[in-house]
């Protein structure tokens, strides 16, 4: 589907609505380059029967990344976010704990139902720093019930500093870590990075001392 195409279904009448249905793409995105970017193409939408890709801006570029500099992966992710989100994908960031204090905040309040959807209408879920504080049933239950209703219908990238053999001992339950992990990683990317932490490499010398005592 091509910007003549959109112009030609908007002069027959139809509206921003009835383009996106005709076309399957998203509504803002049809609005965005009708009235914006005449140059740029674009992106389908992806139907149930056909998700999304798990991580579609990079597909295909992550054993380059990989090779050139493992450590700056996180930053050629946060550009490769910031170009989805330039054609239309909607990316939402969250620490796993602020996920868990806000699911369980709407719990007591019951808006649960109301709150999960924050999780999982974008295109895109970027869930940060799994693993630093273990959770217990009832929250590890609330990840399941997100991680369950976004597969392969949504997009998510996680960042753990625990091997998968720890996530039963993260979520308290073996179980519900093993469903957990096959929801993620039947059409996922792992990428597993080792090494000195980038944030300290101007702090410690060759040999392992700090230089900053």
């Amino acid at each position: 589907m091509n910007l003549r195409q959109f112009r030609k279904l908007k002069d027959s009448g139809a509206s921003l609505a009835q383009i996106a249905s005709e076309t399957g793409c998203d509504y803002r995105t049809v609005k965005k380059y009708l009235d914006h970017d005449a140059s740029a193409l674009p992106p389908k939408r992806a139907s149930v029967a056909h998700p999304p890709k798990v991580i579609e801006p990079f597909t295909g570029v992550i054993d380059e990344w990989l090779r050139k500099e493992p450590r700056l992966l996180g930053t050629v992710i946060h550009e490769r976010l910031v170009a989805a989100c330039q054609v239309g994908y909607s990316i939402y960031f969250t620490s796993l704990d602020d996920l868990v204090r806000n699911l369980r905040e709407a719990e007591s309040s019951g808006r649960f139902a109301k709150k999960l959807q924050t999780y999982l209408k974008p295109s895109v879920l970027v869930v940060d720093e799994v693993g630093y504080l273990p959770l217990n049933r009832a929250d590890a239950n609330m990840v399941f019930q997100m991680v369950s209703r976004r597969y392969e219908k949504g997009s998510i990238i996680v960042t753990s500093n625990k091997s998968f053999g720890e996530w039963g001992q993260l979520f308290g339950d073996d179980v519900l870590a093993s469903a957990i992990l096959d929801r993620l990683l039947h059409h996922c990317e792992v990428i597993s990075i080792n090494g000195p932490s980038y944030r300290l490499k101007d702090h410690v010398n060759p040999k392992g001392g700090d230089q900053n005592r």
